[in-house]
């Protein structure tokens, strides 16, 4: 069931707000009208739902019934987005404050970790689809989980509208398109380092694939299947847990990158990093993770208008616009 099919917002968005309102309603609404004409009757459902009951969580539904007043709803239900708005401000207060005092939220606590960990991990674990994947949030900055479906084409294939792609090329060319802040960063692209390059060379020579990660196969003759974001982030954070031997997530990693960073650098190369993860400057201070003994992982790694990410980004490499 789609229920924003004429909303002026990413896929991404799209699928998350369906899945988060198609979750709510089978907790027991007949259907989306009555879900927002009766906040406190849908809150109750959902307090007793089998959902982790944070503010976290929480602010996904809530986002999504306010995304579907404001672009899809019939006039009659347009007046009830103020009393959904004043739900939704309430449930991320907390989460405001995490933010602003550089807090991991309590869903977040324990996932730290720090970056030369994760620049160990990748660097020791055998070739593979582990290393690949912790690869792809290393050897660039890390996105959000936006690999969830990604294409790989040969130069001669046709350029798919709104999708996430990598052309392979004599370079290979990373394009995101479809990402949570593409309405107001249009597009990520990436000429893959030749260390990324040279892994995924490898992983598709071991299984040759139409798509970055696919679901798992018992066979190589069996179809390949991509990804949902759900999926996805799922799939990714049971591998990195297993890795690293604690539970900790792809959000994990974006915060532990982000607390390598000199924010004493140029705004320019601090600017060409956060456009890169989809965000900006001022977010990416916001990523940074502080305990009583500083940020976490910290070890500045940006500075003198070089772009240095202990080896996991070009060593060396000089910025450019659009990277």
């Amino acid at each position: 069931m789609d229920y924003f099919p004429t909303a002026t917002l990413s896929q991404t968005s799209k699928k998350a707000y369906n899945t988060h309102i198609i979750r709510w309603l089978s907790f027991g609404l007949p259907n989306l009208e009555e879900l927002v004409k009766d906040p406190t009757k849908a809150l109750d459902l959902l307090k007793k739902a089998p959902v982790k009951q944070t503010n976290y969580v929480y602010h996904g539904y809530y986002s999504a019934v306010v995304a579907y007043i404001t672009h899809e709803a019939p006039a009659p239900l347009k007046e009830f987005k103020k009393e959904w708005e004043e739900l939704q401000r309430a449930n991320h207060r907390p989460l405001g404050e995490h933010y602003e005092n550089q807090e991991p939220t309590e869903q977040q606590k324990g996932t730290a970790v720090d970056w030369k960990e994760v620049l160990k991990a990748r660097d020791e674990l055998p070739a593979g689809i582990e290393r690949l994947l912790i690869a792809f949030y290393s050897d660039i900055p890390p996105v959000r989980a936006d690999y969830n479906s990604t294409m790989l084409l040969k130069p001669t294939d046709q350029i798919p509208e709104g999708m996430n792609y990598i052309i392979l090329d004599s370079e290979f060319k990373l394009v995101i398109q479809e990402f949570k802040t593409q309405k107001k960063y249009k597009t990520i692209e990436h000429i893959l380092p030749e260390r990324l390059k040279k892994e995924l060379e490898e992983s598709l020579k071991a299984e040759p694939r139409s798509w970055l990660f696919i679901k798992r196969r018992e066979s190589l003759s069996n179809p390949e299947q991509e990804m949902s974001p759900g999926e996805y982030s799922n799939w990714a954070n049971r591998i990195l847990t297993r890795v690293f031997g604690k539970r900790t997530t792809l959000t994990a990693l974006r915060h532990s990158f982000t607390s390598t960073l000199d924010f004493n650098s140029s705004l320019r190369d601090l600017n060409v990093i956060a456009r890169s993860m989809g965000h900006s400057v001022g977010m990416s201070r916001g990523y940074v993770w502080r305990t009583s003994d500083g940020p976490v992982g910290s070890n500045p790694v940006v500075g003198s208008g070089v772009l240095k990410v202990n080896h996991s980004l070009n060593e060396n490499q000089k910025v450019e616009k659009g990277i």
